[in-house]
């Protein structure tokens, strides 16, 4: 998504197996302008049974 101030915010979709808060790395997690990042929980589908 692109802002009126010239930046863009990226949404990413992923399954994880495994979040630890504290191993977050990288220059983003260290801006304050950036506003916050956070992990959005969903439930997963119901896996199909096999008979």
């Amino acid at each position: 998504m692109a802002h009126a101030s010239g930046d863009t915010e990226y949404v990413y979709l992923a399954r994880s197996h495994e979040w630890n808060f504290a191993d977050r790395s990288g220059p983003e997690f260290q801006r304050d302008d950036r506003g916050e990042y956070l992990l959005d929980e969903l439930p997963s589908p119901p896996t199909p049974s096999r008979t």
